[in-house]
């Protein structure tokens, strides 16, 4: 009972009694390849690290795709398919922009020679990837549910919001 109490608190603060768990997931270990490029800077590698073996990133992204996939499949051909793809993808890089605190309280990586510049071009980089996998998701959804037109304009604007939101709406909740 009392723990059922500790996991709705901590929907709205953190509760030390409940520790995130970090799973290795080596099965997912091809994904490391796709999300990243290992060898630019120790926050690429982090970065992706993090997403796939943190309940809470991987998570909520898989949540999130999905969800959009039924709501666009859900409602009727035209532009309001368009306004719930680039919604979820606003809400996609909402959550992705909290990657950026992930590291903060861990004292070892303050001792990394990296320029700060290095773990801004590392979060960009990882979400550029992961909204254009969401994209590629979401137009192969209208694909099927919607024409060709309204698929190929969802392709089209996923594609620009994932450039611009993955290089200035990633970093805009940053301080």
């Amino acid at each position: 009972m009392l723990l059922a109490f500790y996991r709705i608190a901590n929907s709205f603060t953190d509760v030390p009694q409940l520790r995130n768990k970090v799973r290795a997931r080596s099965y997912l270990n091809w994904l490391m390849k796709i999300l990243t490029d290992s060898n630019k800077s120790v926050y690429h590698f982090l970065f992706a690290r993090s997403f796939i073996r943190a309940n809470d990133y991987g998570g909520i992204y898989i949540r999130l795709i999905v969800i959009s996939a039924i709501i666009l499949i859900a409602l009727p051909d035209g532009w309001l398919q368009l306004v719930v793809l680039l919604l979820f993808m606003h809400m996609l890089t909402s959550q992705l922009s909290t990657l950026w605190y992930h590291y903060d309280t861990n004292m070892w990586v303050d001792l990394y020679p990296v320029w700060k510049h290095e773990k801004t071009e590392a979060l960009s980089q990882l979400t550029l990837r992961l909204l254009f996998i969401m994209t590629a998701i979401q137009f192969g959804v209208l694909l099927v549910s919607s024409s060709w037109q309204v698929a190929g304009l969802g392709l089209l604007i996923g594609g620009v919001y994932s450039v611009i939101g993955s290089s200035r709406f990633v970093h805009k909740r940053r301080k």
